[in-house]
């Protein structure tokens, strides 16, 4: 026989928990005065029912993800909430550009935008805007 909060510990719970576990029966358990003693075949024999419960949900939770087609989204990159990359009637931008706006104004400040001629920043990257020193 051990007390509960040796117990406690070889379940990995909180005593809290254990006497909750004690009191509604789930482990039975005896009172020596104040103290409940609980026996140890008692304690593993109710790690044991754990276990095979924990076994049998993963053992669900697989099954419905492969029912779900949850595993080949990860053999490649899963889409988007909505759908396809692809915009309407093309070919995705290109990384690091933005696209044109309707009524033909510029993007906002900061936004990553390619000059005539030049190159793009690298992908991920937003031009900043020049601060001067004047005034420091």
């Amino acid at each position: 026989m051990a007390d509960h909060a040796g117990a406690a510990d070889l379940l990995g719970v909180p005593r809290p928990t254990l006497l909750g576990l004690l009191g509604d029966g789930t482990i039975p358990h005896e009172m020596r005065g104040r103290h409940r003693r609980v026996r140890l075949d008692d304690v593993l024999r109710h790690q044991d029912a754990l276990h095979g419960e924990r076994a049998d949900s993963l053992a669900s939770m697989q099954v419905d993800a492969q029912v779900e087609g949850l595993y080949e989204l990860l053999d490649g990159r899963p889409a988007p909430p909505g759908g396809s990359t692809t915009p309407p009637g093309g070919t995705s931008p290109t990384p690091g550009r933005t696209t044109a706006t309707p009524g033909g104004t510029s993007p906002p400040a900061g936004r990553t935008t390619t000059p005539p001629g030049g190159t793009s920043p690298p992908v991920g990257r937003t031009t900043a805007p020049t601060l001067s020193r004047a005034g420091r």
